[in-house]
């Protein structure tokens, strides 16, 4: 999921120019939680790559010999 955040760290400098000053776009995982840098669309949740690569490993049916 995406959330916006505000960031500021209540330094006492003047805000105008700082990057914590608005809310800043974090990332996280559906699934899991943690915060990530990318997220991927698995059946309608938004998935780090971990828990995307799981996901889709479970739907896919396993090579045994016959």
């Amino acid at each position: 999921m995406i959330k916006y955040i505000n960031d500021c760290v209540d330094c006492g400098f003047p805000c105008y120019d700082c990057r914590y000053k608005k809310e800043v776009k974090h990332l996280y995982c559906d699934t899991c939680g943690q915060e990530v840098d990318k997220l991927y669309w698995v059946d309608g949740d938004q998935l780090c790559r971990d828990c995307a690569i799981d996901t889709l490993l479970d739907e896919l049916e396993e090579v045994t010999e016959e």
